[in-house]
């Protein structure tokens, strides 16, 4: 008996080592994750409206109709979304990013009248996608 109680702290220790690399998921919230949103001609202005929500504590669908360039964000992994382009010569182009620390990584884009963009795999690494209709 008189071994095993010189070794508690050891163990103790060695416990609390162990918890500390430990690992736990990540939430949502280490990720931003971006929507931009703009015409494939830089040097023009589109008319578009759209629909789109982030999976975020306060999850709400948002509405807008707006002039492009266009930029929604939320600290999430997973998207869906819908843009039409009401005015305009150029395609509307929509592009994904994501960031965790600060660092941007582009993800997918496309371009098209119509675009719809979200998240298609419902774990890491998450993959999304945008699918252009004319």
């Amino acid at each position: 008996m008189r071994k095993l109680g010189s070794l508690w702290p050891m163990l103790v220790v060695l416990v609390l080592l162990l918890s500390s690399f430990t690992s736990t998921p990540r939430p949502d919230g280490d990720q931003t994750l971006t929507i931009r949103v703009a015409a494939a001609d830089p040097s023009e202005t589109l008319d578009f409206e759209g629909s789109y929500i982030f999976k975020t504590d306060s999850t709400s669908l948002q509405t807008v109709k707006r002039q492009t360039p266009f930029t929604a964000q939320a600290r999430s992994k997973f998207v869906a979304g819908i843009f039409h382009k009401l005015a305009g010569k150029s395609d509307l182009q929509v592009k994904v990013f994501t960031s965790v620390n600060d660092v941007e990584n582009f993800r997918v884009s496309g371009s098209g009248a119509i675009i719809i963009v979200g998240t298609v795999s419902q774990k890491e690494p998450y993959q999304y996608s945008v699918q252009a209709l004319d």
